[in-house]
């Protein structure tokens, strides 16, 4: 007898209980005991232990080993294997894991253990990527890797470069971790939309080289592959500059542009006049300047004194005024 919820239950009762699981479990080849839990309103905590107990005799089924709440019967896991094998066997391309379970009606919960297991054992060839979430994982077939791993060495083979963008479009998440752990014997640059072999350097230092025999400047973007931008140009040319001897009495503008010193040096002599000149105006505005501040000191010095002897007179005017009894003399001539 057991005591549950306050009313008392019989192992018999359970027995019976089990038995109709068991039918509803071959059925179906799966049941979960959050669902018994409703069915027959007892508590999941009670129901899992009385399960553990009766399978293998009263239950033939099998727990799951990730969620022991879900229970399995041999025929229901062969019959996935066989269908996650057969569907997965003949990918030749990243599938969706999303894809599967919701065209064939999968079981999310036994399908990543499933295909751990076919994999481990060499039945089936591939990884998975994306995480362990049906959403976002996806399976990739090892021939599919193959090929694309074949071909990006093919073309990193006959052209010397690798674009970040191809190689995401291919599927490659990280682009130059790839290239690094993939290439790590190569002395490979590293650009902003592309990683390029020592050749491509050479040929870019060469041409530049060529073009400024005969000429003060060049615009190096003219010598490097089309698919270089501006940014990727002013990296090759700190790589490059500082290797070359003929290069290195130059300087870059614009990212692109390289000038020879001698260019740069004949360009600003040219300004010597219009600099001396701006400067002797600016010495002479500079003289005007202060030499109005030098007059309107001196007059504001000089109106200091006059000021004061104009008011003594007025108030010396103002007693003789007074003494006289306010009447003033006039002389006639």
């Amino acid at each position: 007898m057991h005591l549950v919820l306050g009313q008392l239950v019989d192992s018999s009762y359970l027995d019976r209980i089990f038995e109709e699981i068991n039918v509803k479990l071959q059925q179906t080849g799966l049941v979960s005991v959050g669902d018994l839990t409703v069915q027959y309103d007892l508590p999941g905590e009670f129901l899992q232990k009385e399960l553990v107990l009766r399978l293998g005799t009263i239950v033939n089924g099998q727990l799951d080993p990730i969620d022991t709440r879900i229970v399995f019967t041999e025929a229901f896991t062969a019959q996935h294997k066989a269908r996650i094998r057969g569907f997965l066997s003949g990918a030749t391309k990243p599938t969706k894991v999303s894809t599967l379970i919701s065209r064939y009606g999968l079981s999310e919960r036994l399908f990543f253990n499933t295909l751990d297991e076919l994999m481990a054992s060499g039945q089936l060839q591939g990884s998975v990527a994306g995480g362990r979430h049906d959403k976002t994982s996806s399976f990739v077939p090892s021939i599919y890797t193959r090929a694309k791993n074949d071909w990006i060495d093919s073309f990193y083979k006959h052209n010397n470069y690798l674009e970040y963008a191809t190689l995401s479009r291919l599927g490659v998440a990280d682009a130059i971790g790839f290239v690094r752990k993939r290439y790590e014997s190569e002395q490979l640059t590293y650009l902003d939309t592309c990683a390029i072999s020592g050749l491509i350097l050479e040929q870019i230092e060469a041409a530049a080289e060529d073009q400024l025999t005969g000429s003060f400047w060049i615009d190096v973007s003219t010598v490097c592959p089309s698919y270089f931008s501006d940014g990727d140009v002013h990296k090759v040319m700190d790589v490059v500059l500082p290797k070359s001897t003929q290069l290195s009495d130059t300087k870059i503008f614009c990212d692109t542009v390289l000038i020879k010193n001698v260019l740069v040096q004949m360009a600003t002599k040219r300004f010597d006049d219009v600099i001396n000149t701006k400067a002797d105006e600016a010495l002479q505005l500079g003289l005007v300047l202060l030499g109005n501040r030098t007059t309107t000191s001196k007059k504001m010095s000089g109106s200091k004194p006059t000021k004061g002897t104009d008011s003594k007179k007025d108030r010396k005017d103002e007693r003789r005024m007074k003494a006289t009894g306010g009447i003033r003399k006039v002389s006639v001539g």
